[in-house]
């Protein structure tokens, strides 16, 4: 074998000693280098994943989100910090934040404090938050909470500021602030309860009215005031209303701290949250004591003043209605004169009888005194008598039965109510009306009627309502009257008819007078408006009786008029009147 030839075991060793030198650079050096790279990839796949999200949350969140470098220049500019400042990053990278943003007379301050945190991170309320002033694009100003924090990057601080617009907010709170003021000054009482109806706020005006301050009432119950008068159902109504978030109104009468008693109207109204849910109730209370004194004086007055008007009703009407209890009580009288003496007559031919009876028994002729018996009848004229007797006493009875209904009917018309609501019958008091008018009424018009014999009672005020239909039917005849003259062309109609309709009766008075002309139609209920001859009319009728139908019982009044042919008055009065019941 050649020397210069190396042999089969020289390959192998040097080949085992290559392997070795190999497999020594794969654990070491190799092996390191590759860890690095490893190491590498995964901290720039970090790095890649924070920084996305970092953007993600920076691009989203509603405040603005502000780098500054150690110049005072921005280095990162959010999506929030374009919109809130008006300029987009690249408008701003690079640029003084504090000469585009800080008003002129807050920078002087500002470079006081940035000079310090260039060299040491701190000034400037580095870790605190404040509220500021800033400017936007267009150098107009707003209020704003600033948050800073500071970090050092390549051995140079930085500062970064989070920027809350502080606008609305402001604005709230200084809406909050009127808001409380009009509270604390309001002329009402205003209570704020939590949804069980604990009190947790009372303005000035509850001490004031209540004597109770808000060391006494707070946790307590609106209940502190109750006088005993409202009924546990009333307060299961008011509980049902809010709880089911409607506003509840009425009327308490309460009593204070010193015993007092006192009226409330009061409205409560749910207070609700972002998501409807109710989390506190308000209540706003009026005192209405004085007015309810008022309200009460002011109801004994009108009772007086429409008994007054009643009375002058009947006081106009007194010579008609005077006429017809005189016709019946002249030919009462003339009766009763007529039956006093045919009473003598027969009590002295009684006693002729009684004398001819005795002669009789004593055994007279019979002849002659049956010839005294027929002249004493003839004297007396005893068949006059037997005629004209009976109906005279039919006619006084019918002449007391009708002053009787006329006194009946004046008195019914006259009757005072007390200004109280009362079940009556419509019918009833049509008819004693018409009674006590008939006398202003039938010398120019006749009267016909048709009334619902099924007629309900109503409640209503009879006094008012007796007023009212008086002064329609005087209407309706001096509308007829301006017609017929005096009725020697003929007579007119009144015609007055009832009936029920559902919930309500309806009263129509119609009658055949000239009508309404179209000019004054808009007019006719106005207070002090008449088209009549001075001194036949105050022009109040009208709107009187409509301030009692529409406004005492919840009614309607109405009309129906043809020019040429007449009108019809049409009353509708609820059964029953419903009105704002007191608790």
């Amino acid at each position: 074998m050649s020397d210069n030839k190396k042999s089969k075991k020289q390959l192998i060793e040097e080949l085992e000693e290559m392997r070795q030198q190999v497999m020594e650079l794969e654990n070491g050096p190799i092996k390191e280098s590759r860890h690095n790279i490893i190491e590498y990839k995964h901290g720039e796949a970090e790095l890649r994943e924070s920084e996305e999200k970092f953007r993600v949350i920076s691009s989203s969140a509603h405040d603005a989100i502000i780098m500054i470098d150690n110049y005072g220049n921005v280095s990162f500019w959010n999506d929030a910090a374009e919109k809130m400042f008006g300029q987009s990053a690249t408008e701003v990278y690079g640029s003084n934040f504090h000469e585009m943003f800080v008003p002129e007379k807050f920078q002087g301050q500002y470079h006081k404090g940035f000079n310090m945190f260039q060299n040491t991170g701190k000034g400037m309320a580095i870790g605190k938050t404040l509220e500021l002033i800033a400017c936007r694009k267009d150098r107009t100003e707003f209020p704003v909470e600033f948050s800073l924090s500071s970090v050092k990057l390549s051995e140079k601080w930085h500062a970064i500021g989070i920027v809350r617009d502080m606008t609305e907010r402001k604005r709230g709170e200084k809406e909050l602030r009127k808001l409380s003021f009009a509270i604390r000054q309001s002329a009402n009482t205003v209570i704020i309860t939590d949804i069980n109806g604990n009190i947790e706020y009372i303005n000035p005006k509850f001490t004031e009215i209540t004597g109770y301050t808000a060391d006494e009432v707070v946790g307590q119950t609106p209940r502190i005031l109750k006088t005993g008068e409202t009924s546990n159902e009333s307060y299961r109504v008011l509980w049902e209303t809010i709880s089911s978030g409607k506003i509840w109104a009425g009327v308490f009468h309460n009593k204070k701290k010193n015993g007092e008693l006192f009226w409330e109207k009061t409205t409560i109204s749910p207070i609700v949250d972002e998501l409807g849910t109710i989390t506190n109730y308000l209540a706003i209370k009026e005192d209405i004591t004085k007015h309810k004194e008022m309200e009460k004086e002011r109801q004994m007055l009108e009772m007086e003043m429409n008994q007054a008007r009643k009375l002058e009703a009947v006081g106009s009407l007194a010579a008609g209605i005077a006429h017809e209890i005189n016709s019946p009580i002249q030919f009462v009288g003339d009766n009763t004169h007529f039956l006093s003496d045919s009473f003598k007559f027969l009590i002295s031919l009684i006693e002729t009888y009684e004398n001819l009876w005795h002669k009789a028994n004593a055994g007279g002729d019979l002849a002659n005194l049956d010839s005294e018996r027929v002249k004493a009848e003839e004297n007396i004229d005893l068949k006059y008598l037997k005629e004209e007797v009976p109906s005279a006493i039919e006619q006084t009875l019918e002449g007391v039965q009708r002053v009787a209904k006329i006194v009946r009917a004046m008195k019914d018309f006259a009757h005072s109510d007390q200004g109280e609501k009362a079940l009556s019958n419509i019918n009833d008091m049509l008819k004693s009306t018409l009674t006590v008018a008939r006398n202003e009424l039938k010398y120019v018009a006749d009267i016909e009627t048709d009334l619902c014999e099924e007629l309900p009672n109503i409640e209503c005020y009879r006094d008012d309502l007796n007023q009212v239909f008086l002064n329609l039917l005087i209407n309706a005849a001096h509308a007829i009257e301006d017609v017929v003259g005096d009725a020697s062309t003929g007579k007119g109609i009144i015609t007055v008819s009832t009936l029920q309709d559902d919930d309500n009766v309806i009263v129509r008075i119609s009658d055949t007078g000239s009508g309404i002309p179209k000019a004054i139609r808009n007019r006719i209920f106005d207070p002090f408006f008449s088209t009549k001859d001075v001194g036949k009319g105050t022009g109040q009728g009208l709107a009187i009786a409509r301030k009692i139908v529409v406004d005492k019982h919840k009614g309607s009044l109405d009309f129906e008029t043809e020019e040429g042919k007449g009108t019809t008055f049409i009353i509708r009065l609820p059964i029953v009147i419903r009105e704002v019941v007191e608790v």
